[in-house]
């Protein structure tokens, strides 16, 4: 209902990655990003996280690391280093990728 929320399509993203709809997470995930970047000058965690993981589920590889270096650089700024909520997504992730998980989780 309020898809210009950057933290709705997230949340979105996030049930769809789950679900195993990973190309309506995708879209949902990148959508957020761009919400978060206009409205706070960066992505989310969260947003990078489940985008790795969602372009992981894909056989996207590169992007998904690509996402994950990313989410790594974000994870250093002080607003975010203490969120356990972040650290528990980026956590998540960096298991995922690095198993190579690749179907349903």
């Amino acid at each position: 209902l309020v898809p210009f929320m950057g933290d709705y399509q997230t949340t979105l993203g996030m049930a769809q990655y789950r679900l195993g709809k990973y190309p309506e997470a995708l879209a949902a995930l990148t959508e957020a990003g761009k919400i978060h970047e206009a409205d706070t000058g960066g992505p989310a965690p969260a947003d990078l996280a489940f985008l790795a993981m969602t372009l992981g589920r894909l056989g996207r590889k590169e992007q998904a690391q690509a996402a994950r270096a990313q989410l790594r650089e974000v994870m250093k700024q002080a607003r975010w280093a203490d969120k356990e909520e972040a650290k528990s997504f980026a956590r998540e992730a960096e298991e995922q990728l690095r198993e190579g998980a690749k179907g349903p989780p």
